[in-house]
């Protein structure tokens, strides 16, 4: 699954970026909203571990709707965020669609 580089969501284009690593050593993350910068960043490593394509594509999902709650104005919902991450993941995996 390959993970955009950028996209449009409200009036402003959203960059995305694989990173290293985000955070500190025993405190790092898969990913990270920068709602100032309109900027996703996601983790490539974790703990000096490579992150497989399908947790960088499930992060995405994850820290795109954290932008989308953004800009709605709602209340950023940490909980939220992960069911639904896991909800569209699935969606995107089991999706069937009819032949062209």
């Amino acid at each position: 699954m390959n993970l955009p580089t950028s996209f449009k969501l409200g009036a402003h284009t959203w960059r995305v970026r694989t990173v290293k690593s985000i955070g500190r050593p025993g405190y790092e993350c898969f990913g990270e909203c920068v709602f100032a910068e309109h900027r996703i960043n996601i983790a490539t490593m974790i703990e000096g571990k490579p992150v497989s394509q399908a947790a960088m594509y499930q992060t995405f999902l994850h820290e795109f709707i954290h932008a989308a709650l953004h800009i709605l104005g709602r209340n950023d919902d940490e909980e939220l965020a992960a069911g639904l991450e896991q909800m569209l993941y699935q969606l995107h995996k089991t999706a069937r669609y009819p032949k062209s």
